[in-house]
């Protein structure tokens, strides 16, 4: 055959030219041998042969080389770290998915985009929440949440208010709700208790001494926003139904918590216990009023110093606000062959948010002559009582009762009007007891001032 290219001849049988090495036209094409040694040279010895050498002159349609090991290597490691890179972005996608389920907080995906994770809400709170307890008494409590951990403190004060009840030491006949008395309240009690499953709940109620005196069960419910439930007594007794709501503006719990404090001291021939309201906090009215509450206690106890018999000082809470504290404190006293005990009621008021105390003749315009007419409508509200009492109402009661608020008299504000209390022996005999008069605003009107805590009441 000869070469087209340089015009030698060649066996038909070679496919290349043996004189210049051109392809041979039309010659046959047989099988590449499984170890092609091309143009070996003699140093190029057969066990330096490379598998996959490429042939000279290859056909256009042939690869001329194959991939070296070490670009397999790469393209491997390449392709192991995109499915990394592919299952890393998929988890935390879905993972974010579960937590949003978790969270009561689910996403819709729009075009296959990611649907980014929602935080869980969390359940922790600390609210005020007001209602009733059996229906008798109004309950302020303050309760914080951490975790399934619940903490706190609440007071109560009588839902129906009896400024003309005679006042006692001991808070006699005092309404439904086991254990209440009248100087338990408007002071708070330590509560503490848990979450236990779901939204139920149970909280102690805790005494002065921190002994249990009280159990609230029952559920947390609308959003943390109401508590209801049963209280009891640690036996189960006395159940009383609860229903409280989260107060929607600031209450007197979120201002101050008051707690109760005592001071007992025994001699050879008396015996001496003071108890008294101490207010929690830093704030320049704590402190104010922490004080003036000492220096009486401190009065009380020297006084007792060199006596006998027994001798206490109690108080009641008479009305409770964020700005304003009015305290009734009883001294007692019984001494070795008296006749009869000695009691009396003295009354603390505190503005707290101008950190003084309020004498009573501070609640009306100076220079209006106030006593005669609080002497006056005093006057005719003692002989009404009097005659309910059938009491002597004897000669008028007016130069006395103008007598004693003219000075120290003892007093507290209430929604309604001003209380005055009257001891024994003020304007009647030591049967006869305390007589208390509530007088009216509307009566007040003219001689009140407008510019305090009081006069604001009034409006």
């Amino acid at each position: 055959m000869l070469c087209s290219n340089c015009g030698q001849a060649n066996d038909q049988r070679l496919r290349f030219c043996t004189g210049c090495g051109a392809s041979l036209a039309g010659a046959p094409q047989p099988p590449p041998p499984s170890h092609p040694t091309p143009h070996a040279t003699p140093d190029h010895h057969a066990s330096h042969r490379h598998d996959y050498a490429p042939a000279p002159h290859a056909r256009p349609d042939a690869p001329t080389t194959r991939p070296s090991p070490w670009k397999k290597v790469l393209i491997a490691a390449a392709c192991l770290v995109s499915l990394g890179l592919g299952v890393g972005i998929a988890v935390r996608q879905f993972g974010g998915r579960d937590a949003t389920r978790a969270g009561g907080a689910g996403g819709a995906s729009s075009g296959g985009a990611g649907v980014a994770a929602t935080p869980t809400p969390s359940l922790d709170f600390d609210k005020i929440y007001t209602g009733t307890v059996g229906g008798n008494f109004n309950v302020e409590m303050r309760l914080r949440r951490d975790g399934e951990s619940l903490s706190g403190s609440f007071f109560h004060r009588p839902a129906r208010e009896e400024p003309g009840r005679r006042f006692t030491n001991d808070g006699d006949n005092a309404p439904g709700w086991p254990a209440r008395k009248d100087s338990a309240a408007r002071v708070d009690a330590l509560v503490r208790g848990s979450v236990e499953s779901g939204d139920a709940f149970t909280l102690e109620e805790l005494n002065e001494e921190g002994r249990a005196v009280g159990l609230f069960k029952g559920r947390i419910g609308e959003g943390a926003s109401a508590l209801e439930g049963t209280w009891t007594k640690p036996d189960g007794g006395g159940a009383q139904q609860f229903t409280l709501r989260e107060a929607t503006a600031r209450r007197a719990a979120d201002a101050y918590r008051l707690v109760v404090k005592q001071t007992r001291r025994k001699t050879k021939t008396a015996e001496t216990t003071v108890s008294y309201p101490h207010m929690e906090g830093a704030s320049a009215a704590a402190q104010g009023f922490n004080a003036r509450v000492q220096r009486l206690m401190n009065e009380r106890l020297a006084n007792s110093k060199n006596a006998e018999g027994e001798h206490s000082t109690s108080f009641v809470v008479a009305h409770r606000s964020p700005e304003f504290l009015s305290v009734l404190f009883n001294d007692y006293s019984m001494w070795p062959g008296a006749a009869h005990p000695s009691h009396a009621w003295f009354s603390l008021n505190y503005d707290l948010r101008n950190n003084r105390e309020v004498k009573f003749p501070d609640l009306f315009r100076p220079g209006s002559n106030y006593a005669d007419t609080v002497a006056r409508l005093c006057a005719e509200e003692v002989a009404r009582q009097k005659r309910r009492l059938d009491m002597d109402v004897g000669e008028d009661q007016r130069d006395a009762v103008a007598e004693i608020v003219s000075g120290e008299a003892t007093f507290f504000p209430s929604e309604s009007g001003v209380v005055i209390v009257f001891n024994p022996y003020e304007v009647g005999s030591y049967a006869e007891g305390y007589y208390v008069v509530r007088l009216p605003y509307a009566q007040l009107r003219g001689v009140l001032r407008t510019d305090n805590y009081v006069g604001a009441l009034a409006e």
